[in-house]
């Protein structure tokens, strides 16, 4: 008896393709917010319009706070490649402008690639801006310690990754104390550019700044060399 020969389909999840394979045998098919990311882009794929209106349709109607990073994961490997993977990216941070906090305490948020964190945060997000450095932090915190590396270059990385993330946070809607007891500390930013934003603060009469304040700053940055030697006793917090 002659053996059949098998195929392997690496473009989408066999949970994806067996709910696709139910769908074209009889015509419906369960939908789930977990589902949807991978069987979205199949539909697309196999040029299945209804089943893609329908998918679209139920995640309009039942995104959730608890689900949304987990689909962001799911469509990290598709939106580049399908348009209704983009759309639905879109559509998943859109929800989210109006409910980032709640987003940002839910554990796969800590999951999500560094890219995903980098397109959610440059959306319209209804928090502060220190609500936004701290969840990049909390972020970057966890992602250094999931990698297990050394010490020195957990360092490197860690600044490299909080250098990236906070490359367009507005620093000059921080108030001066929160760049002091919460930036400053976290190591996370230069202290040059943090003394330049408390200097843009006082000159443009934003925040009242104490002299105080300016000169504990500019001693910090004195201390620091250029091999941050301040760095030794630092552990991420972790």
């Amino acid at each position: 008896m002659s053996v059949l020969p098998q195929f392997t389909i690496i473009e989408f999840e066999h949970d994806t393709l067996r709910i696709l394979l139910d769908y074209l045998h009889t015509g419906s098919c369960p939908l789930t917010c977990s589902t949807i990311p991978g069987l979205i882009c199949a539909a697309e794929h196999y040029d299945l319009p209804e089943l893609l209106q329908a998918c679209f349709h139920h995640a309009k109607q039942f995104l959730r706070i608890e689900v949304v990073c987990s689909m962001l994961t799911s469509l990290e490997n598709y939106y580049w490649r399908y348009t209704s993977a983009s759309e639905l990216v879109n559509m998943i941070l859109a929800f989210v402008e109006t409910r980032a906090i709640q987003v940002f305490e839910t554990p796969n948020f800590l999951l999500l690639s560094e890219s995903m964190v980098n397109m959610m945060m440059a959306r319209n997000l209804e928090v502060s801006e220190i609500i936004k450095f701290e969840a990049m932090l909390t972020w970057a915190k966890n992602r250094i310690k999931m990698k297990g590396a050394s010490k020195a270059d957990s360092r490197v990385e860690y600044r490299c990754i909080m250098e990236r993330l906070t490359r367009e946070l507005k620093l000059y809607r921080i108030s001066p104390q929160d760049l002091i007891k919460i930036v400053l500390p976290s190591k996370a930013i230069k202290n040059e550019r943090i003394l330049e934003t408390l200097m843009f603060q006082a000159n443009s009469g934003m925040y009242r700044i104490n002299d105080s304040d300016l000169e504990a700053c500019q001693q910090r940055l004195q201390k620091q060399d250029s091999k941050f030697s301040e760095w030794e006793s630092f552990d991420y917090g972790l």
